[in-house]
Parts: C-alpha cells; structure tokens; sequence
C-alpha cells in the first residue's frame, strides 16, 4: 500500500484500506466534499470560583465553539493550562496553543515555533512592564518565566484516488505536555483504551501538584526535553466516535466519575454529563424555545439541587442522548446566570449550565472537582451533505 507524503512526512500505512493521498492546497470537489466528516466542536472555560472571566489561565484552539471540516488539510484542536503559581500564564498559555496548535511531533514540538512563542512573551512581558513599577517580588517571578501544559490532537481526513465513488479514511494523532488530558470515545461515550487514551495519564491517581511543564524561556526547555510523553501516532477513528481535551481539574473528576460508572452503572457516566452542555449549531437564537428544558443537578452529579436548576435548550438527537433526551419541561425556574432573564441564544443557555454545574459541584462536599480553572474542548461529526 501507497502512500503519498504529507507536508510533515510519510503516512503510517492504515490496514485494510485502499490506495490513499493527501492532496495538499488543492480545493474540493462538490462530489467529494459530500464525503467528507463535519466536525461539531465544542469549546466551554469557567474560571475558578469568585474569579472573573479574564483570570481564567486555560486557553482553547479554537476559542469558541464551531463547525469545522475534517479534510485532507486538516484539523487542529488544543488545550492548554497556565501554571498559576507563575506570572502571566494566560497569556503564555494562549502564545504556545497559537503557535503550536497541530503539532504533533516531538522535534517541532521543541523546535522552532516554540521558540517563536517564547520570544512573542518575552516581548510582550516588556510591554506590560514598562509602565508599570515592579515589586521585588514580582521581578523574581518574572525571572522565572511562566509555564503551560498543552494537549494537542490533529484530525486528517484521506481521500481515495482509485475508488469510484471516491472514500475517506479519518486519522488522528496527539502530543503533550503536561497534565491535560485527551480521551478517545466510543460512540457511548467511554474511553477507548486501546488507542492510547487517556492521554498522557490515564488515572485520576496519576495527577499531583507536580507536572514538566512548557517554559515561556528558552534555557528551560532542555530540563523538559526527557519528560514529555511519547506522542501517539496516527490511528484511525469513525464518524460515531468523539474526542475530549480537558484540563487536569476537570479529567481528575471525569477520570473519577468514569471508574465511578464502571464499578457500578447507577452512578452517572461523566460524558453523559458533559453531553448537556455541548453546541448544537441547528439551534441559534431565531429558533431558540421559549421554555429550555430542565435538567437537577443530582442527574447531573451533585447531591443538592434544592435551590438550583441547570436551563439548556433541547437539541438534536445523537449517540449520547439516547438516554437523557426526554427532559422535562420548566415552567417557572431561575436562570442559571445571574441575570434575571434566560439567554435566547442556546449556545449561551449551554455555557451558563456548564458554570452552573461547575461551580455547585466544585462546593460539594467530598467533590472530586476540585476548585480551578475547568476548559474542555469537545469534537464530535457528522457527516457533510451537498447543498441544493
């Protein structure tokens, strides 16, 4: 089996399938572009409890959620964590995902667009500072730079040259840093352990307050350089599976909650969850209900729901509602934001549940979510129809 090379190397031979190629900078035709796998991303970031938005140290790739294509150019999806205890970790955060989104190989991973984002920080560390006087204290962290975890996936779809009609094969393959976490999913929701995931630790027993991190400065990169997990190359994913990127807060609990369901099935599975808050693109603002369902707080893993109701507008069907998609309706309940009005817009009405839901757990006694920064990115498909 033939493989043409990407812009980054050979391919990995896939087992069983036809002689496939990348046809890199070329445009789609209307027949093949119907083959083709529509990614429906998910992007949801709350802050830690009391903080505003903007303290929020995760950043995503991309920022907000969308739809996306998944085609032979590719698709890049990332997560990465600021360290708190060092300065500007945000910003350093968003520097390393915008310059390093869609790499997944070591070398590069280290290598020049790396060195890039460093240089951006630095420079825009100066540019914060040069007005503002520093404490001692302040200047000694700034010598220490900041750091970031990083998760990054890469989507590929490969299109056949000698089949009539023409196919696809999709791939993926990941890197890290750190302690965000990637998880493969079945069309149910659950891990799919063989492939590698999750990624890079794979218990919640695993995750400490101790990580190799990303370095914002250069002389810091080769104490990383023998600590960063081999990445995982590319494999092979269908249209009914999924892929979550979570920070370390959130993939404890969802680790936690995942061997919770395994043990014994009357516990909520943590996708199931999760599955509420997710963007639905077919319900914007003009077709928003006026009543969204209601969904407790026990349904969603939190014990006491006696004065909080999570609003989210019903959305369409598919593999992880099949068991959560007959919600009751709500009468007369409060909005899940402070703001006396429910949000038109469903896409919002799903944020404002994912930080409700966040922050009642995060307070919960004995809550396997801790109090942090919580982002996950979540991607799942369907498939691309012709229009007209």
């Amino acid at each position: 089996m033939v493989f043409e090379p990407m812009p980054e190397g050979a391919l990995l031979p896939l087992e069983e399938a036809p002689i496939l190629s990348l046809i890199p900078g070329t445009e789609q035709a209307p027949e093949l572009a119907a083959g083709v796998l529509e990614a429906v991303i998910t992007v949801r970031s709350v802050p830690k409890l009391g903080a505003a938005k903007e303290d929020c140290e995760d950043a995503t790739y991309p920022g907000v959620s969308r739809l996306a294509p998944v085609d032979q150019h590719g698709l890049d999806l990332g997560i990465a964590d600021g360290a708190t205890s060092y300065s500007y970790s945000r910003r350093w955060a968003e520097l390393a995902l915008e310059h390093l989104h869609g790499v997944t190989h070591l070398a590069e991973l280290l290598g020049t667009p790396l060195g890039v984002a460093q240089e951006q920080w630095s420079a825009w560390v100066r540019e914060q500072t040069q007005s503002t006087p520093q404490s001692w204290f302040s200047a000694r962290k700034l010598k220490e730079g900041s750091h970031c975890t990083l998760v990054n996936l890469r989507l590929l779809g490969l299109q056949s040259v000698d089949l009539e009609p023409p196919q696809w094969k999709y791939t993926w393959e990941a890197a890290a840093v750190g302690d965000s976490c990637l998880i493969h999913l079945d069309a149910l929701g659950n891990p799919v352990a063989q492939t590698g995931t999750p990624f890079p630790l794979d218990s919640p027993d695993q995750y400490s307050s101790a990580a190799y991190l990303l370095p914002s400065l250069p002389d810091q990169v080769a104490g990383v350089r023998t600590h960063i997990p081999k990445p995982l190359p590319m494999r092979q994913f269908s249209e009914d599976e999924a892929f979550l990127l979570m920070t370390d807060a959130l993939a404890v609990w969802f680790l936690t909650a995942q061997q919770a369901w395994a043990d014994d099935h009357s516990n909520p599975r943590p996708m199931e969850i999760l599955e509420t808050f997710l963007y639905h693109p077919e319900t914007g603002p003009e077709s928003a209900p006026e009543r969204p369902g209601e969904i407790s707080l026990p349904e969603l893993g939190v014990e006491d729901d006696s004065e909080f109701t999570v609003l989210v507008a019903p959305s369409p069907e598919h593999p992880f509602e099949a068991e959560s998609s007959d919600a009751p309706v709500a009468d007369d309940v409060p909005a899940v934001s402070s703001e006396s009005a429910v949000p038109a817009d469903p896409e919002t009405q799903r944020q404002l549940a994912f930080e409700a839901w966040a922050d009642a757990l995060r307070q919960a006694p004995g809550s396997a979510l801790k109090d942090d920064d919580l982002s996950f990115v979540h991607v799942r498909f369907r498939r691309m129809a012709l229009e007209g």
